[in-house]
């Protein structure tokens, strides 16, 4: 679009067209290296979400765990219980 602009003014000059075309280039280089960062902004961002993930993960694992210790502790203190006051 921004070609067909330039090429139309430039009057077929081949420096005019020569600057056309630098032009151009600049430009997709520039959009290029938009992109690039675009994605590494994007990786970036999927890291973050998954490092946030495995650390809820972790947190739930070790809650999970806690109660697993938690339950077993009041069982066996259930059945020593037991045990001494069937034996007295």
């Amino acid at each position: 679009m921004l070609a067909g602009h330039y090429l139309r003014h430039a009057g077929g000059s081949a420096r005019n067209l020569s600057s056309a075309a630098g032009y151009m280039s600049s430009r997709a280089e520039a959009a290029s290296s938009l992109m690039e960062v675009e994605q590494d902004d994007e990786e970036e961002e999927r890291r973050m979400r998954a490092a946030n993930r495995a650390l809820v993960l972790r947190s739930y694992r070790l809650s999970r765990e806690e109660s697993a210790r938690h339950k077993m502790k009041a069982r066996l203190t259930t059945f020593v219980s037991t045990f001494i006051s069937r034996c007295s």
